[in-house]
């Protein structure tokens, strides 16, 4: 059965970095090796929201993120563009799957030199924009070569990751200054 996905997602720059997050572990996949997907901070637009894509990004913002407050961080209010793609094609643990993302994108500035820890995800990803460019997207790879940028708890980390970002996230952050 496929299912669309409507959603809102933010890309996150603080000191010249974007800010990436890992999915929680409930969500992590156990094929040959244990894997997870890191990708920009966002999710689906809930009831709570009231239908407000903005209060569904601040919300998960501050789910996702310690160290942050609204007061911390400004949000461009129109998005910078709005993706509808199959969750096969930008996941490279979901080569099967029916689910389709539709989901706006929003440039967030933290405008304030912050210590940002995770808060209930297990890692958030400080890397640097000219470096993320130089990262496989949307294929699976070692977490070691993310894991030189990982915030969190090292004790419990999966083995392979999928950067779910959308190639047109890579396109803007190419432009980015």
């Amino acid at each position: 059965m496929d299912k669309k996905i409507y959603g809102v997602e933010g890309i996150i720059i603080i000191d010249n970095c974007i800010i990436l997050g890992m999915q929680k572990e409930k969500r992590w996949y156990k094929n040959e090796k244990l894997g997870a997907v890191i990708k920009t901070i966002g999710g689906k637009i809930e009831k709570e929201d009231n239908g407000d894509p903005l209060n569904a990004l601040k919300r998960e913002m501050l789910e996702e993120i310690c160290g942050i407050s609204d007061k911390n961080f400004r949000i461009k209010e129109k998005p910078l563009f709005n993706i509808e793609t199959g969750m096969s094609d930008i996941n490279s643990f979901e080569h099967n799957s029916g689910l389709t993302l539709n989901a706006n994108f929003y440039l967030i500035n933290i405008n304030e030199e912050v210590k940002l820890t995770p808060n209930d995800l297990p890692f958030i990803f400080k890397i640097p924009l000219k470096k993320i460019l130089e990262l496989d997207f949307n294929e699976t790879i070692d977490f070691n070569f993310v894991s030189e940028f990982a915030i969190g708890d090292y004790n419990n980390k999966p083995e392979e990751v999928c950067l779910m970002v959308p190639l047109e996230v890579k396109e803007f952050l190419s432009n980015y200054e």
